[in-house]
């Protein structure tokens, strides 16, 4: 800023003086209401675009309490007062710093507020949101600090200053130094106001565009405050700083000092207003602020008058923004989404066909026709928008990897996940992998098939460029004592010293030899976590050879130890994990593993940085040896273990002159599974408080006494296991006592296996669990109580996967089937019994009690079965399947769903005419529509409006229930009157409406 003004404007001192008095008194009491309002409350202080005027305010309101009674105190006195150098150098300092402080900040709100509105998942994360949100503004703060300290505070020349003159004088001696002085014109003053006047007409342009596209989500009603509170800051800035700041610059390029000196003498007084306006500004563009300071004058309020409408208002589900159902779609997912609301009108079908945002696709339990059709509508089209794909259908993934290479044009796709996967695919899909520029995650989960090539696939994904998070499991289920990988079967060692992967995170959920590990860590250098589901040695191992290998950024291990004895784990730790940080192990049945002492030296001399360490010990061994292993777990209650909080505990299992013992860590407590079965003995913890093990998703139920005297609970538990023991007759469990342990609405997985157990306790035990989606039942056979119909009829539940492997009857089959009304996944694993009935039943045409079935699998079988079961796929009566056997005694079908109440085979005849099924007639005026095969009247139906007439037929339907006879004429006649009203577009009939109604 300019300060220097030889040229006084016609206005006395002590006239500036009230003038500015008037504004200031106001200004100064709205920047404490103003910033109270931002700081206090949780909405406006969390909300990004409010930090940086929150920091403008903040600053505005100290130039307030400094310079402004400065200079008020010099209009009324008509010199500077103190009179000394140092109050001189501070005015100056406030003033010039605060100025350039306020200006950069304010240009890069402007340009900020254009990633906020249309780009927010630049600053979707944590760190997004650190780095290209607050680590701007400190950059900015600091810069203007430094800056202002530099060129004021410690400048390069002498400060020469004036008492009778406001702000001393004169300006800064730095900008007679035609460098600093085109430095601080032009970074500090003409950038920034060039950037706020493009932003903020970009900004306005680009809302006023998006807004006017319907089909584009933009949060309007958020972003509409947004927008206004940015550019009512602009247009203030602007009016009064840009004048000023263009004659400023015309004097620095050569135009002579007296072109514009009286306008520049009444710029630098009326500027005082742009901080006097500006908590005001604030106010007025914030409708929130803006009610609350109008609750404390209640005269400024307008009182309007409320006239109650006469007919009940119904609020539509439709009535919501587009921006709603878009964030409805990515809460269940785009294809979920799809098969739910496409088909209702043509509003939702133009709501998927512009698709704004990136795209996550589940395949999994979907029929056949639905794929097909969201293959057509979303994959195809939108295949360059797709950065989510996860596929668990093995139909499905047969038509993505034997098609077109469909996989390698979705170029935004970011994670990848695909379960049951046959190992002949492989590599060709790795391959197609390497063409994808952007993808972080990758998790593939093989068939029970066993993979002969693990080298090759290994480097063909540590060739993967872009490569973050690796989840594998190419083996599943092979776990061998020993193991011998020889030729391609082996991981080799990275023998490319410029090509390494980029994995940081990397979880491997089959065997490892140990001798395959260091090979394994050559290639993934930046590796931070790393987890094995099984490290065992080879046969040939008598001492294993464990290569040494440096591996700084190594600081998560999650291992199960298979058959590494305590001596090979020590090489281990030495060689590679000796930068750990956080280890995690499930350890073979070693007594080695329970000597405190050796683990207390191998962390004190080889695991320095070790912060959390969780060991899970299993043994079953004699009653002697349980006594032995009892005194070595008491050497765990040492200063060592207590300084570091690292607590244990020990239970133990007496069978006979056996005992089975648990011995692992509570705290911290990382185990995703926990068994109830042994009772616990001991623990080092001195806490007698129930312990939060947070970390336990699956919790298994073996143990009736372990259950009611447990001191643990489970929050976020989400799979329950029950074993066989637990639902015998005396041992039953009530939903009580299981409610102490763990929330009973939170699991959405359930096993149970059954030995003679009762099938009204499994009822009630499902009950008393309502948020069920997947269930398996496994053992012999149930009790003879399967005559329970009358609970079938009334029995409400969620579960859509079920896996049975029960000997039972084709009644008692039929019957179990039929409990479940939303069932689209069916697991049947027999060794004889009822398939060719079951599946004869399953399949059939008229079936609607479970309409949504879409996959079966088959497996258990014997041999003799599978021709009589190909024989009922062939069958015309039944609905069509495709087919895929695994093996002799495996199949998995995939059916289409029978929707109740639709049948789309039927003609109607009207005047010589064959009408068939949804196919609408004009007839005397009104519109008529087959339904159930029946002609039935019409309406028209507007997206909007469907819901509500939905709702209307809903009550009409309910209210005459309870209507005498003599005013049901007067209902009809309403009802007809209220629809017809309702109706503008799409045709729909009241059958179709009443169908959705709750008591219907």
């Amino acid at each position: 800023m300019l300060y220097d003004i030889s040229t006084e404007i016609a206005i006395p001192y002590m006239v500036r003086f009230w003038i500015i008095l008037l504004f200031y008194i106001p200004s100064v009491i709205c920047s404490f209401f103003v910033l109270y309002h931002f700081l206090f409350d949780r909405t406006l202080r969390q909300a990004p675009h409010n930090h940086v005027i929150i920091i403008l305010l903040f600053i505005n309101l100290i130039v307030e309490l400094t310079s402004f009674i400065w200079i008020l105190n010099y209009y009324r006195l008509e010199y500077v007062w103190p009179q000394t150098y140092s109050f001189c150098l501070t005015w100056l300092f406030i003033d010039e710093a605060f100025y350039i402080t306020t200006t950069l900040l304010f240009a890069w709100a402007t340009f900020e507020r254009h990633v906020l509105i249309f780009h927010d998942r630049l600053v979707s994360t944590r760190y997004k949101f650190l780095f290209i949100h607050c680590l701007p503004i400190v950059l900015l703060l600091l810069y203007c600090i430094f800056y202002s300290i530099i060129v004021v505070l410690i400048p390069p020349c002498k400060n020469n200053f004036d008492y009778t003159k406001i702000v001393c004088g004169s300006s800064p001696c730095y900008y007679h130094i035609r460098l600093t002085a085109m430095w601080d014109v032009i970074v500090n003053d003409i950038i920034p106001t060039m950037t706020i006047i493009v932003c903020s007409l970009t900004l306005l342009l680009r809302v006023i565009y998006q807004k006017s596209r319907m089909h584009q989500t933009i949060h309007w009603r958020t972003h509409r405050k947004m927008t206004i509170q940015l550019l009512s800051i602009s247009l203030l800035y602007l009016f009064i700083y840009m004048p000023k700041m263009l004659i400023e610059f015309l004097h620095l390029c050569g135009v002579p000092n007296y072109v514009g000196k009286d306008f520049m003498s009444y710029a630098e007084f009326f500027a005082y207003y742009g901080n006097l306006l500006l908590p005001l500004v604030c106010a007025g563009s914030m409708p929130q602020l803006k009610k609350r300071i109008l609750k404390l004058f209640p005269c400024c309020q307008r009182h309007i008058q409320t006239v109650t409408p006469s007919l009940h208002i119904v609020t539509c589900f439709e009535d919501l923004d587009n921006e709603h159902f878009y964030e409805i779609f990515e809460y269940f997912d785009y294809i979920s989404s799809y098969e739910i609301f496409f088909n209702l009108n043509q509003r939702f079908r133009n709501l998927f066909i512009n698709l704004p945002h990136p795209i996550k696709i589940k395949f999994s339990s979907l029929s056949k026709s639905i794929f097909k059709s969201a293959y057509e509508n979303i994959i195809l089209p939108y295949q360059h928008k797709i950065q989510v794909l996860y596929l668990s259908n093995p139909f499905i993934i047969d038509f993505f990897l034997l098609s077109n290479p469909l996989i390698q044009k979705f170029i935004h796709l970011q994670t990848f996940i695909i379960e049951d996967i046959e190992s002949k695919y492989l590599e060709n899909l790795l391959n197609d992998l390497l063409l994808l520029p952007n993808l972080s995650t990758l998790v593939i989960m093989c068939k029970h098939h066993y993979v002969s090539n693990r080298n090759n696939l290994y480097k063909q994904i540590f060739r993967l460029s872009t490569l973050k998070y690796c989840k594998l499991s190419l083996n599943p289920g092979k776990m061998f004592e020993y193991v011998s990988r020889e030729g391609s079967d082996r991981i080799s060692p990275n023998t490319e010293t410029n090509r390494f992967s980029p994995i940081t995170h990397l979880v491997i959920e089959d065997t490892i030899v140990l001798y395959e590990l260091s090979a394994l860590l050559s290639h993934v250098p930046r590796l931070r976590h790393l987890s094995i589901n099984r490290l065992c040695t080879s046969r040939l191992d008598v001492q294993p050879n464990i290569c040494p290998i440096v591996s700084q950024k190594l600081t998560h291990v999650y291992l199960h130890l298979g058959n590494v004895y305590f001596d090979v784990f020590e090489l281990l730790i030495k060689n590679i994990l000796h930068q750990v940080q956080v280890l995690h192990i499930s350890t073979p049945a070693d007594p080695k593993y329970l000597i405190a002492n050796r683990w207390k030296s191998l962390i004190l001399f080889y695991m320095p940085y070790l912060q959390i360490f969780d060991i899970d010990y299993h043994v079953y061994t004699s009653r002697v040896n349980g006594v032995i292993f009892r005194n070595l777990i008491d050497q765990f209650q040492s200063s060592f273990w207590i300084e570091r909080q690292w607590f244990f505990a020990f239970h133990m299992k007496v069978i006979g002159n056996y005992c089975q013992i648990y011995f692992y860590s509570t705290d911290p407590y990382r185990k995703r599974q926990f068994t109830f079965d042994l009772e616990l003995i001991k623990t080092t913890t001195r806490s007698t408080k129930q312990i939060q093990m947070n970390s336990v998703r699956h919790l298994e139920l073996e143990n009736e006494n372990c259950i009611i005297n447990s001191t643990n609970y489970f929050p976020n538990v989400t799979q329950l296991t029950c074993k066989e023991n637990l639902y015998e007759e005396t041992n039953y469990i009530s939903s009580n006592i299981l409610n102490r342990i763990f929330p009973l609405e939170q699991i959405t997985e359930l096993n149970i296996y059954l030995c003679d157990s009762y099938f009204k306790d499994l009822i009630q035990l499902i009950i008393s669990l309502p948020n069920i989606h997947k269930l398996c039942l496994c053992g012999r056979k149930f009790q003879n109580d399967f005559d329970l119909l009358q609970q079938v009829d009334t029995f409400h539940n969620k579960i859509k996967d079920v896996t049975i492997s029960i000997q039972c009857t084709f009644e008692n089959m039929k019957l179990l089937v039929n409990l479940f009304p939303q069932l689209q996944h069916l697991t049947i694993s027999m060794l004889k019994g009822c398939f060719v009935e079951i599946l004869q039943y399953l399949l059939s045409k008229n079936n609607e009690k479970t309409p949504y079935l879409n996959s079966i699998w088959l497996t258990g079988f014997n041999r003799s079965l599978s021709e009589k079961i190909m024989a009922v796929l062939q069958s015309k009566k039944i609905r069509h399947v495709d087919s895929m056997p695994n093996s002799s005694h495996d199949i998995r079908l995939w059916c289409e769903t029978i929707l109740p109440s639709t049948n789309n085979n039927c003609t109607v005849e009207y005047d010589g005419h064959l009408l068939e099924e949804d196919q609408v007639i004009e007839i005397k005026g009104k519109l008529y529509k087959v339904e159930d095969c029946a002609l039935q009247r019409a309406y028209n139906a507007c997206g909007m409006y469907l819901l509500q007439m939905v709702s209307i037929a809903c009550n009409v339907i309910q209210n005459e229930k309870h209507k005498v006879p003599s005013k049901r004429r007067v209902r009809k006649s309403l009802r007809r009157k209220l629809l017809t009203e309702a109706c503008c577009e799409t045709l729909c009939t009241v059958a179709e409406m009443i169908r959705y109604c709750p008591s219907h």
